[in-house]
């Protein structure tokens, strides 16, 4: 079977794309493969690990080999993080739980807790052993989450824009890595097909000032990419 050429567009990506968005792909390859042969092996080809991170600009979800769907955002927001929760329901489950600590520790104090612990009728591990500790340690999960949940997802009265701000400064550093050039027009034209929902276009003025916003990104994620 022949091999495609190293400029072909994926079969993955290529109903994505309009003319205008497939010729600044080829335009990219030339300038990011310069160097490639149809010799080489395909994972050498730089256009193609391109269009593999592209492609991950606008995938939602991917189907595993077992039929299971894998959200690839779903830390993106605090709404697909938590499910049927709110942060709203994480302040007040760690109150309860705060609560539920002062009542289950004073309860390991009481005769009887005390005598099923030592005829060891209480399960080791469980909240009500060990009546000389208080049990604090077995919640700090619940207690902590709120406070670790801002970690990944930030404040939630103003939370972290979405990974897409990561995967398209994957998408120029890489770029920039094979061509020594960063191309936003070309950008822009290949994002305005794969994101067609979004309100403003991009454009070659606008990639350039959201290069200079996320100067630090960038150079945070050009050590992680390789």
């Amino acid at each position: 079977m022949a091999r495609p050429s190293p400029h072909e567009l994926p079969e993955y990506l290529t109903p994505k794309l309009s003319e205008p968005g497939r010729q600044s792909f080829r335009k990219l390859c030339i300038a990011m493969c310069s160097k490639c042969t149809t010799a080489d092996p395909q994972e050498t080809w730089p256009c193609r690990t391109l269009a593999f991170f592209l492609e991950l600009l606008c995938l939602a979800e991917v189907n595993l080999n077992d039929g299971t769907k894998l959200n690839l955002h779903s830390l993106d927001s605090y709404d697909s993080a938590l499910g049927e929760f709110t942060s709203k329901n994480l302040e007040r489950i760690e109150c309860n739980v705060g609560n539920l600590i002062d009542k289950i520790n004073r309860l390991k104090r009481t005769p009887l807790v005390w005598e099923l612990n030592r005829r060891h009728l209480i399960p080791l591990g469980d909240v009500l052993s060990n009546p000389n500790f208080p049990c604090n340690s077995h919640f700090q999960g619940l207690l902590l989450l709120r406070k670790t949940a801002t970690l990944l997802l930030g404040n939630p009265r103003k939370p972290r824009k979405a990974d897409f701000d990561a995967d398209l400064a994957r998408v120029y550093l890489w770029i920039h890595e094979h061509s020594t050039r960063w191309h936003d027009e070309r950008v822009a034209d290949i994002l305005n097909d794969l994101l067609p929902k979004k309100t403003d276009p991009f454009t070659q003025s606008a990639l350039k000032q959201w290069r200079y916003n996320r100067r630090a990104l960038l150079q945070r994620n050009a050590v992680r990419l390789y």
